[in-house]
């Protein structure tokens, strides 16, 4: 079985840390994680080594701290670990110094999202992974963007779509927001959190100007972690009525946000840079209805709009035209029936053999270098 050293610095609800959150609990047997959290984080509680991984809480005091790298090396030599794989800058830096002392370890490293500015991280990111591992994105799209647009080497560069899981027949439980929902009123939903990338701006101005007078059956609920964004949001568009009748709801972060998408009429996905999205195609496995930007990822997911609609990214107007059409005309027979596509195309078992088939590829890469040595 390979050994993998599974690194991340951040574990708190996003669509990342769900998806590596159900690798790590997921039975298989190709493959054992060693997790190390080098952050604390929410989600650590929930992660469960009756599969056979384990996890560290080995977090670091500092940006590069020596220690926690001597516990990862021995960790290494003990386990026979030969692949580091990576979510972020940080982790990559860390397993580019691993790697300077155990030369034969593999690095696969895993973009998950797309860089706001081209500062001095992205250009020594960009060498990092360049010269020191393989390279993966999450999309087509993405890996389109980083080739053509930051300027990454195509051929070091592979696409593995994420993966949900569900319960039987692909449903997870409808938890515990019905009895808070008036049914009397339009429900819709975005599950993202307040960050760069994330355009919660577009609805809250189609809010402010259309939506609030002319359909007033809409409400409006946000999951998702807050941050200054957010705050500047209900500040500029919101009113104090908006908030206290329900109309626009800001739930914060909540932990297995997709057991709630079901109590929704409609879930919304308002971004301007993207790579994925697990909230989207979470929302897309149950067959719910869904409202899209129209940037290339989505676009992707959605195979040019054959399975959800999508309404032009940033355009407030656009966007109350194509809500004003899905209030009327609401798209659940549609969406249920491509529900099993998307449960295929992005499993569990499929993730796993993905996974399994990149390490096996680049150990086989290594036989092949460590035999070219030989040779010369």
């Amino acid at each position: 079985m390979i050994n993998v050293l599974q690194l991340r610095s951040s574990f708190d609800p996003g669509g990342t840390e769900t998806t590596l959150l159900n690798l790590f609990n997921y039975p298989q047997q190709y493959f054992r994680i060693h997790f190390v959290l080098l952050r604390d984080g929410s989600l650590i509680d929930q992660l469960d080594e009756s599969s056979g991984n384990r996890y560290y809480r080995w977090f670091r005091k500092r940006f590069l701290d020596l220690g926690v790298l001597r516990r990862m090396h021995r960790l290494i030599r003990e386990e026979q670990i030969s692949i580091i794989h990576t979510h972020q800058f940080i982790e990559l830096l860390y397993a580019v110094c691993l790697k300077a002392l155990r030369p034969r370890l593999k690095i696969v490293y895993h973009n998950h999202i797309l860089f706001p500015s081209k500062d001095w991280s992205f250009y020594l990111e960009k060498y990092l992974s360049h010269y020191f591992s393989r390279t993966i994105t999450v999309s087509q799209a993405a890996k389109d963007e980083l080739v053509h647009q930051y300027g990454f080497s195509e051929k070091k560069i592979s696409v593995l779509y994420n993966a949900v899981r569900f319960g039987r027949n692909g449903q997870t439980p409808a938890a515990g927001l019905q009895e808070k929902l008036d049914p009397s009123r339009f429900h819709i939903v975005m599950v993202a959190n307040f960050v760069w990338g994330k355009d919660h701006e577009t609805i809250f101005r189609a809010y402010d100007a259309h939506i609030r007078e002319q359909l007033p059956e809409v409400c409006f609920h946000f999951i998702g972690r807050k941050s200054e964004i957010s705050e500047r949001l209900v500040n500029e568009y919101l009113t104090d009525d908006d908030l206290e009748s329900g109309r626009v709801v800001l739930w914060g972060a909540i932990p297995n946000a997709k057991s709630l998408l079901p109590n929704f009429d409609l879930v919304v996905m308002s971004c301007f840079s993207e790579t994925f999205n697990q909230a989207l195609v979470e929302a897309a496995c149950m067959g719910l209805p869904i409202l899209a930007s129209d940037i290339p990822v989505f676009r992707e997911l959605s195979e040019e709009g054959r399975y959800f609609a999508h309404f032009q990214t940033g355009k407030a107007d656009d966007l109350f035209q194509r809500l004003k059409e899905q209030v009327a005309h609401p798209q659940k027979e549609a969406a249920q029936r491509y529900a099993p596509l998307f449960r295929e195309k992005f499993s569990f078992d499929k993730l796993v053999e993905e996974h399994y088939e990149l390490y096996i590829s680049e150990l086989h890469d290594r036989q092949e270098d460590k035999r070219a040595a030989v040779k010369g």
